[in-house]
């Protein structure tokens, strides 16, 4: 790797340093009102006092900018930091992880300069979330392991550039935690290894960026075998309005999480207190009313948790299995019994000790991870919010806002301990079947499938799941019950995903507490389909995995043979090899379509022919595969190497996607980028967002202020924002207004 070396030299009354990071040298240089101007573009990073890990509201203090474009550098003082922004208030700023940096110079410019401006005209970059949406584009996942996506991370891997973080100064302190010391000091009196910490990263910073560039370009000029490839026009108008690979929306989905992780949700602590002390109760009795139970012949006694517990379990699941093998049951890779909660819950109905284990589970889940934490806040939850979660979406987790569990029986609702400040409301907005909206310009302008979903949405009168359970009963859509429709609804959302007919049955029960037999789920697919014809050929799949997979490690015939001990054969990859490969990963016991077990010399043979892809997968799994280790995750993940690219309209580009996740990305992604988009347009607008789930908007809004022209504004914003992702296609957002999260404490719009 590249070393750092440095030659300090103050002269003149002003800081210079001399850095070389990797093959680049640059002179940096204390930089003052009217000097020359940096243009068109350049890296900016800052240094702060530390985070206040308690107090996750506040932004910490800047102390020092640095800049870098290419050959020259600068270091900005909190002095010169006003002159400095208006210089280049028309330049392009490049940053590692950008809203951080934006937040800290916003704080210390205050009222007089508004730095998101530079967001809303695309003049801002940063190298995290493009290298993001190229791992996104390239290897199909936008998550990273350790400090993959670190600034040492990307210079080490793109740049050869090494970069340590643990720096100690000449005090014997570290670098990297210590500029609070500096606060408002001149930048002659930050020490040489200071500011040799700091220009280091600016100087990364923009080679890293230069690096990233051309691969990003690369992406969109060298594809082949995209599914939803709209043509280079459409693409580089995608490019043009939203960034490359959405680059520009990723950027405000970034802000908006800082955003909201500093504004927090309003906790009602006496209901969480009441909730966290009732579920206590609940989880006491279940363990009481489960303590000393036993099963089997012998009346084995049945461990609930602790010591022993995984053993005790794993024998009622043999037990059960002795009694009811019919019964579905799916097995580990080390072939123990699953026991995860969706594995438990399908056989809960036949085992009364299965049925309390998942409720104590959850009960333990509800208390633990939100009734107990929520009840130890100071009246304000501040969970941490991420953009770019693979399909687009945002995620929220410490506590995870976006996914709340429904209340168990008798205990307060999570939702209902979540308030507005006092004096305040939620207005709660979301988009109305959104994702058969994008679905529709999906078929209609991407694939050009066909224009029938996006004429059922466009139809203000036409409620599409009614429309669906009508045509399966033979009524009218005003004869449809309610729990008709909700028979509909599940297929209406999950068939566009690829989910097939015992997928959305369970689906049925799970989400919507309806019951349906396997010909009713049929019935509801054939309906869909003869409203939606376009849907078939969307959900059509021309990929043949296991000759791609036999291509890629030429499995063929006479390798085979040769494995089996036997001659002759074709030299040519044959799909059926690696459909016998995917078997072998997958399952522990994998056997011909006739019954026949797979022979050690075949076994042997297809273990040995997949190892080289180990180096292509993450960690547990390349452990998984050089282990021999079989399971749906290990198969799955082999599959995504040579899996399926797609793009969404707004020109984000997902490689190595297995079929559902391919069909999926195209419209929830869609669906994602026009989401931030109204939630930028809502933030930008002097709207207070405090969460943001999929397609819900919650916004805390002052009583006295909530009027129907608020109201209409922030609906307008929202139909707008998605209109412009999804042009001719209607949207409707429709609004609530609530004294909590949960619906029940709802009440009326107000009606002037």
């Amino acid at each position: 790797m590249g070393r750092l070396i440095i030659a300090d030299d103050l002269a003149a009354g002003r800081v210079r340093r001399t850095v070389t990071v990797g093959a680049r040298r640059v002179e940096f240089v204390e930089w003052r009102p009217g000097d020359k101007p940096f243009a068109p573009a350049f890296a900016f990073d800052t240094e702060t006092k530390p985070i206040n890990k308690r107090r996750p509201d506040l932004v910490p203090h800047y102390v020092l900018g640095v800049a870098c474009a290419g050959d020259r550098g600068a270091f900005v003082s909190s002095e010169s930091l006003p002159a400095f922004w208006e210089t280049h208030a028309r330049c392009e700023w490049v940053m590692h992880n950008a809203p951080f940096d934006l937040a800290v110079t916003q704080k210390l410019l205050n009222a007089s300069v508004d730095v998101y401006e530079a967001v809303e005209d695309g003049r801002v970059w940063d190298t995290l979330l493009l290298a993001k949406l190229l791992k996104l584009a390239t290897a199909g996942t936008a998550k990273g392991e350790g400090g993959e996506f670190s600034l040492a991370g990307l210079a080490a891997e793109y740049l050869g550039v090494e970069l340590p973080k643990q720096v100690a100064g000449a005090d014997g302190e570290d670098v990297r935690t210590g500029f609070g010391k500096y606060l408002h000091k001149p930048v002659a009196a930050i020490p040489p290894d200071a500011l040799k910490y700091a220009a280091r990263d600016a100087v990364a910073t923009w080679d890293l960026f230069h690096a990233l560039r051309p691969r990003v370009r690369a992406v969109r000029e060298e594809r082949s075998e995209v599914f939803g490839d709209p043509g280079d026009a459409a693409l580089a108008a995608a490019w043009a309005a939203y960034g490359p690979l959405t680059h520009h929306v990723q950027l405000k989905c970034a802000v908006l999480c800082v955003a909201l992780k500093r504004v927090g949700v309003g906790v009602d602590t006496d209901r969480a207190v009441a909730g966290r002390d009732a579920a206590t109760a609940e989880i006491a009795r279940v363990r009481e009313e489960l303590s000393g139970r036993t099963f089997g012949e012998a009346n084995t006694p049945f461990i609930l948790d602790g010591r022993g517990s995984d053993g005790s379990l794993q024998a009622l699941l043999d037990d059960l299995h002795a009694r009811r093998p019919d019964l579905p049951k799916k097995r580990t890779a080390t072939k123990k019994w699953a026991t995860g909660e969706e594995a438990l819950a399908a056989l809960s109905d036949a085992e009364p000790l299965l049925a309390g284990l998942v409720e104590f589970r959850k009960l333990q889940k509800l208390h633990g991870t939100y009734l107990a934490p929520l009840a130890e806040t100071r009246g304000r939850a501040h969970a941490n919010f991420w953009p770019l979660k693979d399909t687009g979406r945002m995620s929220c987790s410490k506590p995870n806002l976006q996914n709340l569990p429904r209340g168990a029986d008798g205990l307060p609702s999570v939702r209902a301990c979540l308030v507005p400040r006092p004096g305040h409301v939620f207005l709660a907005v979301d988009y109305a079947q959104v994702e058969l909206c994008v679905l529709g310009a999906v078929l209609r302008d991407q694939l050009k499938l066909g224009g029938s979903l996006a004429e059922l949405v466009n139809d203000p009168e036409v409620d599409l799941h009614k429309r669906i359970a009508a045509t399966v009963l033979d009524k009218t859509e005003k004869e449809v019950l309610p729990g008709e429709r909700q028979g509909a609804k599940a297929v209406s959302f999950g068939r566009p995903g690829g989910m097939g007919a015992a997928a959305l049955k369970k689906q049925a029960k799970e989400a919507y507490g309806v019951e349906l037999t396997d010909a009713e789920v049929k019935a509801r697919i054939d309906a869909y389909e003869t409203l939606v014809p376009e849907l078939k050929a969307y959900l059509d799949d021309g990929v043949d995995v296991g000759a791609r997979l036999a291509e890629r490690l030429e499995l063929t015939p006479a390798a085979f043979n040769a494995a089996r001990g036997e001659s002759g054969g074709d030299h040519t990859p044959v799909g059926w090899a690696g459909g016998m490969l995917m078997k072998v990963l997958r399952d522990a016991a994998p056997a011909t379509r006739d019954g026949r077990s797979y022979t050690p010399e075949e076994m042997n043979y297809l273990w040995a022919a997949v190892l080289p892809l180990a180096d292509e997968l993450p960690g547990p799994l390349a452990a998984d595969l050089r282990a021999r280790k079989p399971s749906r995750e290990l198969a799955n993940g082999v599959e995504r190497l040579v899996g399926r690219n797609t793009v969404t309209l707004t020109g984000r580009f997902r490689s190595n996607c297995l079929f559902t996740a391919s069909r999926n990305t195209l419209f929830q992604g869609v669906a994602a980028d026009g989401l931030i988009l109204a939630l930028w347009d809502l933030w930008r607008a002097g709207y207070r967002p405090v969460l943001a789930i999929h397609d819900e908007v919650v916004l805390e809004v002052a009583e006295k202020d909530l009027t129907k022209a608020l109201v209409a504004d922030v609906t307008g914003r929202m139909e707008a924002a998605m209109g412009r992702v999804i042009p001719g296609v209607r949207v409707t957002a429709k609004p609530e207004v609530r004294r909590s999260l949960d619906k029940a404490d709802g009440f009326d719009l107000p009606q002037d």
